[in-house]
């Protein structure tokens, strides 16, 4: 959020509560493709054009953390709002062409470090954690007990949530062989 007062962005309504003003400021990129093609977020690393989606929210619904009702059509301030239950296409970064979510340790899942390539979410829960108190043994993948999967390239490594990881293998940015070895 920004915080100075005499800036006067104007990015159209806020993609939750619909009002205008000033305080309409914080803009938020989205892992789904856009309605206006060539009005949107781009990547320059991954080589992937400015289509993606993206939200605008006023600084009290961004510190409320409420769901999003509305995305961007395009441009923020011009293209208008379209109902977000119509961007279904993803839209993603490459992970593997972005070398600062690899990392030369291999955390522990739960640690603040052991976090996703894709969704940039800490992968589990740390031991201490009360979510562990009522976590079902018999549970296999869930936020608490999720496992990171762990890619190794040059001495450094990506991780992903295993539902992550399924996005990322049917994006295309890897593939299994064979004998169950990721290729990217």
């Amino acid at each position: 959020m920004l915080d100075n007062e005499d800036v006067e962005p104007s990015l159209g309504s806020c993609c939750v509560c619909e009002k205008y003003g000033p305080t309409v400021r914080n803009t938020f990129m989205l892992d789904k493709l856009g309605v206006i093609p060539g009005h949107g977020w781009g990547c320059a690393t991954c080589k992937i054009p400015p289509d993606g989606a993206s939200v605008v929210l006023c600084d009290d619904c961004a510190k409320q953390n409420l769901k999003f009702k509305y995305a961007c059509r395009g441009y923020p301030a011009t293209d208008g709002r379209v109902d977000l239950n119509v961007l279904t296409t993803p839209f993603y970064h490459n992970p593997f062409l972005h070398m600062e979510s690899w990392s030369s340790s291999s955390p522990q899942e739960g640690e603040p470090e052991c976090t996703c390539a894709l969704c940039f979410t800490v992968i589990g829960a740390p031991k201490e954690d009360s979510k562990w108190d009522l976590h079902d043994p018999n549970c296999v993948g869930c936020d608490v007990c999720n496992l990171a999967i762990r890619l190794n390239a040059h001495k450094k490594e990506i991780r992903f949530h295993q539902k992550c990881f399924t996005e990322v293998h049917k994006m295309g940015f890897v593939t299994i062989d064979k004998s169950n070895q990721v290729v990217h």
